[in-house]
């Protein structure tokens, strides 16, 4: 991602409109894989995934992100 359009809402719309597709489709536990170098970990964190290991965090509610 380009630092200039970082902090700036766009990946937490993005997220929130993938949280609503994935509630609005009965969807609630969702994972995500990351690298271990992704810079954007934090992001993910920060909007309620919690860790299952080092490659895979989870929600285990989707719709709260939305």
């Amino acid at each position: 991602m380009r630092k200039d359009c970082q902090r700036q809402g766009i990946g937490r719309a993005l997220l929130g409109r993938l949280a609503n597709w994935f509630a609005a489709h009965d969807r609630r536990k969702i994972c995500v894989g990351i690298d271990l170098e992704s810079p954007y970990k934090s992001f993910y964190e920060k909007h309620g995934a919690a860790y299952i290991n080092a490659h895979w965090l989870v929600w285990d509610d989707i719709g709260r992100v939305a």
